[in-house]
Order: C-alpha cells, then structure tokens, then sequence
C-alpha cells in the first residue's frame, strides 16, 4: 500500500477511495440498467408475438366457426328449395 496515501484520522488510520470510483461505479450502474432495459424490451416484445400468436388463433377459429355456419346454411337452402 502506498504509504502517500494513508491518512490519519482520529479514529485510526484510513486509506481515501480510489480517484475514479465514482465514475467506475456509475459505468456500472449504467451497464446494469442497459442490461435491465434490454432484457425488459426482450420480454415485452415476447410477450407481444405471444398475444399476436394468440389472437391470431382466435380469429382463425372464429373464421372456421363462421365457414361452418355459412355452409350449414347453404345446406339448408339447398334443401328448402328442393
């Protein structure tokens, strides 16, 4: 340890923080938070396909329900007229 920067206090001896902690450490809350938010993005954006793929399936199954009812009635049609 470099004796130049040991300093004595009342309570002892203390050594003062490194001269760029400051910036080291908000380099590395500003990394965390990159991180933070991209992971966050990621989720979201699952989670929007997710819904998509769901909604999706609905309206296919709807569009089915709807094709069904349209020839059950065709066939009904049919069948009245003769």
């Amino acid at each position: 340890m470099e004796s130049s920067r040991l300093r004595r206090t009342d309570s002892g001896f203390a050594v003062p923080a490194k001269e760029n902690i400051v910036a080291e450490i908000a380099q590395m809350v500003q990394q965390w938070v990159c991180s933070a938010n991209s992971n966050y993005r990621q989720h979201l954006a699952d989670k929007a396909k997710e819904q998509d793929r769901r909604n999706r399936n609905a309206l296919a199954e709807r569009r089915a329900q709807l094709q069904e009812q349209a020839r059950a009635m065709e066939r009904l049609r049919k069948a009245q007229l003769t």
